[in-house]
């Protein structure tokens, strides 16, 4: 225990006599002040520095810069053996307990300091992951987070506009989902989808099927489970579509002879193409250009070799012209990350909505249609 002789008392009185909110507020600012540049560790010059400033602002605050040092460490100290929230990890290095707690404590200095200017600061770490979190919790914990719905989505915008690649993925994805909607007026059948739940159905429809999300439909189900069970022909045609051409670009000779039976039952939709005399035809006459399921293995391993590649590129023209989908829009490196950094930021999006109990019915429809726009 440390005791300031001079003075005669204990040090570790200074920290008794905060108030909770004084506490709260100390550790918020640690918090934020460390998590915003990325410092889950800390050293201890550096926490008592950050303490020493909030310190300094108290009105009982010491004047004397050696008595406000001593301070600083005693209420490390008392912190780390009162509530065990910051813990010395090793001589000298320090860090919250749990991480739980850093983001909570960083969350609840963002929504103490909220303003247009702080918020549009927040806003821009919406895209990383170590921040969603915190957005949860800010979108729980805010009183009215109107303001801050409509920065994250200006944040997805600027991210959807950085790539013109992106650009013309996510066009092509209103028009396929504006045909969907055109269909699902003519015929009556059942209500409209949820016009993002078909956005994000073609989003991993169009992936590359190597990709992590592509025919994850995951988040498409929970903007509406009908989905799961009721498709309209359109969708799932073109769902059929996809995964022939999924299976088909998949394929290596090696294990044709072992996947001509599946390949050729997935041709097999005509259930699905009601009027398309046209679209029946031209996969009949690919299914006919297959080799017999009786021919001697080494047979059916050479004619993939010298015609699968031919035969899937006409499939995949034959699903552009006629449905409008299968296009190998050849995304880079760079672009499949933009790709996967758009899907989490819409799903984070999604995601604040539902954990805050504060959004107006209006302000939720007009967020939620507009996700991958």
């Amino acid at each position: 225990m440390r005791w300031d002789e001079a003075r005669g008392i204990k040090r570790d009185e200074f920290y008794q006599n905060l108030s909770l909110v004084q506490k709260i507020k100390l550790l918020s600012r640690i918090a934020v002040s460390t998590f915003a540049q990325g410092d889950y560790f800390f050293s201890e010059s550096r926490i008592q520095q950050l303490i020493g400033d909030y310190l300094s602002h108290l009105p009982q605050a010491p004047t004397d810069v050696d008595a406000l040092q001593l301070d600083s460490t005693a209420v490390l100290k008392s912190i780390e053996a009162q509530h065990g929230l910051l813990v010395e990890q090793a001589r000298g290095i320090y860090s919250f307990s749990h991480l739980t707690f850093h983001e909570y404590f960083t969350a609840r200095e963002i929504i103490a300091t909220s303003n247009p200017q702080t918020l549009q600061e927040f806003a821009t770490h919406f895209n990383e992951k170590s921040w969603q979190e915190v957005f949860l919790l800010v979108a729980e914990m805010l009183h009215s987070a109107d303001d801050l719905w409509l920065l994250i989505k200006q944040q997805i915008q600027i991210l959807a506009t950085s790539n013109e690649k992106l650009q013309q993925f996510l066009k092509w994805i209103n028009q396929k989902a504006s045909a969907i909607s055109r269909v699902q007026r003519r015929c009556h059948a059942i209500a409209s989808y949820h016009p993002a739940s078909v956005r994000s159905f073609y989003f991993t429809l169009g992936l590359p099927p190597n990709h992590s999300l592509a025919g994850n439909q995951s988040f498409t189900l929970l903007l509406d489970n009908r989905l799961a069970s009721t498709l309209v022909i359109d969708l799932a045609l073109d769902l059929a579509l996809t995964y022939v051409l999924t299976v088909s670009l998949a394929m290596t000779a090696d294990i044709f002879f072992q996947r001509l039976s599946a390949l050729k039952l997935s041709l097999d939709l005509e259930h699905l193409l009601g009027q398309n005399s046209l679209l029946q035809t031209s996969l009949q006459n690919l299914k006919n250009q297959l080799p017999d399921s009786i021919e001697e293995r080494e047979t059916i391993k050479a004619w993939w070799l010298a015609n699968g590649e031919t035969w899937t590129e006409e499939l995949r023209n034959l699903a552009i012209s006629q449905r409008d989908i299968g296009y190998n829009w050849q995304f880079t490196e760079n672009e499949l990350e933009l790709l996967q950094q758009y899907w989490d930021a819409n799903k984070l999006l999604f995601d604040c909505l539902n954990s805050s109990d504060r959004v107006n019915a209006k302000m939720r429809q007009s967020i939620e249609e507009s996700l991958f726009t």
